[in-house]
């Protein structure tokens, strides 16, 4: 049941990260993007709706990007790992995670961290966690901004304002270690695709920074003391 609510978010969160930034309408009646036939509510049921068409419109059997069919079938993974399986609070974890996973999305497409989901996100994330009354990590926050100052300045071309932006809207509720574990997992995955994409010959002057974020985000919030534990064995060992 949380994998199908899940992949309802995520068919509803595919739609809003892929509009907003082209300043698109939000409630016009669901169509086919190359015929413009109305579609029936038969035609929208997550996942079920594309196997049942078999990839294709009904009405022109055109092929529907197959990135619908990843983003519902994700979003459910991530709905059922984070209510499921979260050792910290579910909720606020599968909000914040959901959040990440919708500006990685608008990131991904349009290179940019989309304004108006980063400033409802982070104002409910900063809400529901001063309501829960977790810890506010001031040594993080701070850390976090000289970080995202120094960087502003001598490698702004490197990293967007906008990654900076959103890694200040999350420090405050991370540790000094979580923090520390999301910058290099995250630089890892960016480092690892950068590497893959000059082997594959693509163009890859300007990465989309924000997935690697999130997947950093997802590892450190779900398994830290697995990481932690990770760490201190390499540590030790001579």
């Amino acid at each position: 049941m949380t994998f199908i609510i899940g992949c309802c978010f995520g068919s509803f969160g595919y739609l809003l990260a892929t509009r907003l930034p082209k300043n698109s309408s939000l409630f016009p009646p669901s169509h086919c993007e190359a015929c413009n036939t109305r579609l029936s509510w038969l035609e929208l049921i997550p996942l079920l709706s594309f196997l049942l068409q078999k990839g294709r419109c009904r009405h022109c059997q055109t092929k529907i990007p197959l990135d619908y069919l990843i983003a519902e079938i994700t979003c459910g993974l991530l709905f059922t790992l984070c209510l499921n399986y979260s050792p910290a609070n579910p909720i606020i974890t599968c909000f914040w995670l959901y959040s990440a996973w919708l500006l990685s999305i608008s990131d991904y497409y349009f290179k940019i961290l989309e304004t108006s989901i980063f400033l409802v996100t982070s104002l409910v994330l900063w809400l529901g966690q001063s309501y829960l009354k977790m810890p506010f990590h001031w040594q993080t926050f701070l850390y976090c901004l000289l970080f995202a100052a120094l960087f502003s300045y001598y490698y702004r071309e490197k990293l967007g304002v906008g990654d900076l932006l959103l890694l200040l809207a999350w420090s405050p509720w991370l540790s000094f270690w979580q923090f520390s574990m999301l910058l290099f997992l995250s630089s890892s995955f960016g480092l690892l695709y950068f590497i893959v994409a000059k082997l594959l010959q693509k163009n890859s002057d300007r990465l989309p920074f924000i997935p690697f974020l999130s997947c950093g985000l997802f590892l450190v919030l779900h398994f830290n003391k697995t990481i932690h534990a990770l760490f201190i064995l390499a540590w030790e060992l001579p």
